[in-house]
């Protein structure tokens, strides 16, 4: 089997009760089941290709679990429309803006209105970054490898921060 050591690394957001907004990066496959382990007991609605939602199982799923569909490289409003929906019900949501997996193992560029987005919901923002898991499952590999992957997950802004940004350029 293949085995991966896997460290959280979450001190930062042990004690966070409130709903939040997880920002995570995407390096490799399996980021979805990282952030959850580094968010843990927190459940939150996962913003997700819609291409996926054409699964009749994967849809079933998605739909039971609250999965966010979202279009890829649009401006997608029923999506942000869906989002303030769990903002308001008190959810967490969990997205990765980069909007696709890395090819080179770097960070891809933010979309911009990201900082608007984040000031229009006033929720606090948790950022995960999963390091070494691009060399464990990278888009570009047939099968995985033995790795060590630490998850890094702390709070960026707190709601007073996100309350306070300006997002005028």
């Amino acid at each position: 089997t293949k085995r991966k050591k896997i460290t959280v690394i979450n001190d930062d957001i042990k004690d966070i009760k409130e709903p939040c907004l997880v920002l995570c990066t995407h390096p490799s496959k399996p980021d979805f089941i990282y952030t959850a382990l580094s968010i843990w007991p927190k459940k939150p609605n996962m913003v997700a290709n819609y291409y996926y939602f054409y699964y009749p199982m994967l849809r079933k799923l998605f739909v039971k679990m609250g999965v966010i569909p979202k279009k890829l490289f649009t401006t997608d409003s029923p999506t942000i429309k869906d989002m303030f929906s769990v903002a308001r019900a008190g959810n967490d949501i969990m997205m990765m803006p980069e909007g696709r997996l890395s090819i080179c193992g770097t960070n891809l560029p933010m979309p911009c209105g990201l900082e608007k987005l984040v000031k229009k919901l006033g929720m606090p923002v948790i950022t995960i970054r999963p390091h070494g898991a691009y060399l464990t499952g990278a888009k570009w590999m047939k099968s995985k490898r033995h790795g060590r992957i630490e998850i890094e997950a702390r709070l960026t802004l707190t709601k007073d921060e996100v309350a306070s940004q300006d997002t005028e350029y």
